[in-house]
């Protein structure tokens, strides 16, 4: 069973005074010490769980306090400005404490987990709604403490495959940005559904081929007895004959051009899959429209993180805006929407001319160094972050 996170606040000087809390804000232990050195306080501390959040009554944060976030990975919660006396005796009345460097800890304490308790909240009710309670502790440390959001760091605790275990190994040994990395974790996924996808378009195409192929031989077989019969009803069907063997030929290459279309797709998605290395994978939409997207919701199955190209972005609802705003971060398009539209969309609009696009049915490819080029990965990595602030800031 993994240890419970907790909220500390800690009053540092030649006596320490500390609080801890658990995630729903009731107090597990309260206490001062002399002499009480940093290894002491670690020690004590996460002997009742993981410290997550560390909190102060000042708002320029102690360097005690910055060791102790240092050597144990938690998060510093400091106030805005220096909390006054009267306001840290109103918030902790209903606590009983020692003495004044107590109280001033029990403060800082309950102020972090005032600041938390939204996102605290989010990712329990997350845990509850997707029947994962058995991940809850580790899930409320791994996002408090790594600015993982809620459903990536689910993730990254469930799935057991090779490249979720590297991301994971990376973000402990902090050996490469966290953005980075999840930004990376997200497209391989990404790219691996697409994938998946065009592998079974391209199994269905070959049922499709052999079944054509089949057709072709039998009536191949059927026109040769066809041909088989003797010569006297040959000549009283005559007539009838031309007139079926003309049907049947036009059968023929009309299975054959068939055929030949079905091939055409198959190396379409073959030379799809080729450029997926290089190239960014957009799903494709007529519009933004509500019966655009209802048609294509289902087939498309847009998930976060995912990149759409839209043939006219001016054509929209505000419904579907506002469920595309927590999936979708970049739209592509051709044709530029006034002014005033794009500075309204939670997107980061990116225009293209015909010729830069691949298109394969529902889904484009566009080169990643034409995306790249018009803003910047550090531009894109900062609008899923500025996203991720905004719904944290709306849901609390």
């Amino acid at each position: 069973m993994p240890r419970i996170p907790v909220i500390v606040g800690i009053d540092p000087g030649t006596t320490t005074g500390y609080a801890v809390l658990d995630v729903s804000g009731n107090p597990l232990e309260l206490n001062s010490f002399k002499e009480f050195g940093l290894n002491d306080l670690v020690r004590k501390i996460s002997s009742l769980g993981v410290p997550i959040i560390a909190g102060t009554d000042k708002h320029k944060i102690p360097e005690f306090l910055s060791q102790f976030s240092r050597k144990t990975g938690s998060k510093i919660c400091s106030p805005s400005k220096d909390m006054k006396v009267d306001f840290k005796r109103d918030i902790t009345s209903s606590y009983a404490f020692q003495n004044d460097h107590e109280r001033d800890a029990l403060a800082g304490a309950l102020e972090a987990y005032r600041s938390y308790s939204s996102v605290l909240s989010r990712i329990t009710r997350f845990a509850v709604s997707q029947h994962k309670r058995e991940i809850l502790l580790l899930l409320t440390q791994l996002v408090i403490k790594e600015d993982i959001p809620i459903r990536i760091a689910a993730q990254l605790l469930e799935e057991k495959d090779t490249e979720t275990l590297i991301v994971k190994s990376a973000i402990k040994e902090r050996s490469f940005t966290k953005k980075d990395f999840l930004h990376l974790y997200n497209q391989l996924k990404i790219t691996k559904k697409a994938s998946l996808h065009l592998k079974k378009q391209n199994h269905q195409l070959k049922k499709e081929n052999e079944k054509q192929r089949l057709t072709i031989a039998k009536l191949e077989k059927k026109n040769a007895k066809k041909q088989s019969y003797d010569s006297k009803r040959i000549d009283t069907l005559f007539s009838h004959k031309e007139k079926r063997y003309t049907e049947l030929r036009k059968s023929l290459k009309a299975t054959h051009e068939q055929v030949s279309g079905l091939k055409d797709g198959v190396l379409q998605h073959q030379r799809l899959l080729i450029k997926l290395s290089n190239s960014y994978l957009l799903k494709r939409l007529r519009n933004l429209s509500n019966s655009e997207y209802e048609k294509k919701k289902s087939a498309l199955g847009i998930v976060p993180n995912d990149m759409l190209f839209v043939d006219d972005v001016g054509i929209y609802s505000k419904r579907v805006l506002e469920e595309l705003e927590d999936k979708v971060t970049i739209i592509v398009t051709c044709r530029k929407p006034r002014s005033d539209l794009i500075a309204s969309f939670p997107f980061v609009i990116v225009f293209a001319k015909p010729s830069d696009l691949m298109q394969v049915g529902d889904f484009s490819l566009i080169k990643k160094t034409l995306v790249d080029r018009s803003i910047g990965r550090r531009d894109a990595l900062q609008k899923i972050v500025m996203d991720y602030q905004k719904e944290r800031s709306l849901s609390g």
